[in-house]
Parts: C-alpha cells; sequence; structure tokens
C-alpha cells in the first residue's frame, strides 16, 4: 500500500496525525456544544413567549423540535467521533496500533457517508435548478445560493478530510505491529526513556 511520507509536505508524519487527532476532537466537540447552545437558546425564546400568542409559540416550537431532532443525532455522531478521536490520540502517543483502528475503520465509513451526503444535496441541487431554468419562479434566487454553499462546502471540505484520513491512515500502516512489544520491553529494561528513544525513528523519520 502506497504511504505518505510527511504530512502537509513538511510535518513528520506522527506530528502531522496527533495534530488531526486533535483537531478533529476539537471541532467535534465544538459542534455539539455551538448546537446544544443555539437549542436551548430556542427553548428559552420560546418560555418567554407569552401564552395568548398561540401562533407564535407553535411556529417556535416546530423550531425546538427540528432542533431536538438534530441535537440527538449530533449526539449519536459527534459522541462516536469523540470516543474515536480520543482512542486516536492515545494511540498515537503510546504508538500503539490497537487504538488507532476503531478511528481508521470509523472514519472511512464516515467519510464515505459525508462525501455522498454532500455530492447527493448537490446532484439534487443541480436538478432543481435545471428544472426551475426552464420554468422560473421568485425562489431560484435561493436555489442558486444553496448550490453554489454546498458546492463551495463539498469542494473544501471532502479533499481536506480524505487526506487527513490519508496521513493516519499511512501513519497507521507504518508503524509495524512489533513496535509496541519493543517499547513494552525496554520500558521494563530501561523504563519511560528507553521507551522515548524507541519512539524517536517512528516520530522523526516518518
Amino acid at each position: 500500500m502506497a504511504c505518505l511520507n510527511r504530512c502537509c509536505c513538511c510535518v513528520p508524519l506522527r506530528s502531522g496525525a496527533l495534530t488531526i487527532a486533535i483537531l478533529y476532537l476539537v471541532v467535534n466537540v465544538g459542534v455539539l456544544f455551538g448546537w446544544a447552545c443555539w437549542f436551548f437558546a430556542e427553548v428559552g425564546m420560546y418560555n418567554a413567549i407569552p401564552v395568548e400568542d398561540d401562533d407564535y409559540r407553535h411556529y417556535r416550537f416546530r423550531n425546538i423540535r427540528f432542533l431536538g431532532f438534530i441535537l440527538g443525532v449530533l449526539c449519536l455522531a459527534c459522541g462516536i467521533n469523540i470516543t474515536m478521536d480520543s482512542l486516536l490520540v492515545h494511540g498515537i502517543r503510546r504508538n500503539q496500533r490497537r487504538f488507532m483502528l476503531p478511528w481508521v475503520v470509523w472514519y472511512g465509513i464516515f467519510t464515505s457517508l459525508v462525501t455522498l451526503s454532500l455530492l447527493g444535496t448537490e446532484l439534487y441541487l443541480l436538478v432543481e435548478y435545471v428544472d426551475a431554468a426552464k420554468n422560473p419562479y421568485d425562489g431560484i434566487g435561493i436555489l442558486i445560493a444553496f448550490l453554489v454553499m454546498i458546492g463551495s462546502v463539498a469542494a473544501i471540505s471532502l479533499p481536506v478530510m480524505w487526506y487527513w484520513y490519508a496521513c493516519v491512515l499511512s501513519y497507521y500502516v507504518v508503524l509495524a505491529p512489533s513496535d509496541m512489544y519493543v517499547m513494552e520491553a525496554l520500558r521494563e529494561t530501561t523504563g519511560p526513556e528507553g521507551a522515548r528513544l524507541a519512539r524517536r525513528p517512528v516520530e522523526d523519520t516518518k
């Protein structure tokens, strides 16, 4: 299997993989925290609406129900991601493939799903735009805006996600399964300093 030798052409593979793991961890925690803040802000606004204003309360309640559904999905997805990211950080720091494997498997599936979702959405919007161009209507401007926005997100995020996945996968591949046993033996015979020296070839040469 062809592997990357460096991350971003200049960063050692181990350092790059660890940085990617931390970035994913921060992004997932940030997304979950931000959406939760939005949800509870909507709940607070709903509770502040007078009881007499039934129409506005009904409108706000629909927003809360939608945001609550998305929050539940994010709790599941981000919860899994945070767990996998934490295992990856631990696996890279310890140079142990068994802690890195769950991330490699899960993020391969997750990145593929994100890719299919963005490309499928873009294809759907493109078909809608072709139909709308034949029979123009007032909302065609919004459709074009969404088409450009989703296309821009896909064009930027997908190459980055797949490149980051390739960096982590490359480090997982070049980290030989025997490395963990060598370091464990050195740790028992020479202490933490021996284990640190055993990691240097993986850190500095890849």
